[in-house]
């Protein structure tokens, strides 16, 4: 629970716009509120998740690890930019 920042995409993106699903999870355009620029946000659910369980623990979690190796690699034309990763609960998502 600690780990949870509910309300964040909420209160940090707007404009959201569906591009796409993979097998972990689906990617959004959204506008930051703040910045005005847009960003592509990759939702990954992570099922099952009890209060008490350690959310990088999970075999989800290593999605966000494998996203920041990419980001390092030179070389990766997958990954333009990574900037963060935040978990909440699903119900705090607009999607």
């Amino acid at each position: 629970g600690k780990l949870l920042a509910n309300g964040h995409f909420s209160a940090t993106f707007a404009e959201v716009e569906f591009i796409g699903a993979g097998a972990f999870g689906a990617v959004y355009r959204a506008k930051h509120r703040l910045e005005g620029a847009w960003y592509a946000v990759k939702t990954v659910p992570i099922e099952g998740l009890e209060h008490s369980d350690s959310v990088n623990s999970r075999r989800e979690f290593s999605e966000s690890t494998h996203l920041r190796v990419l980001r390092d690699d030179a070389n990766s034309r997958h990954i333009v930019r990574y900037h963060t990763v935040w978990y909440e609960e699903p119900q705090f998502l607009p999607l």
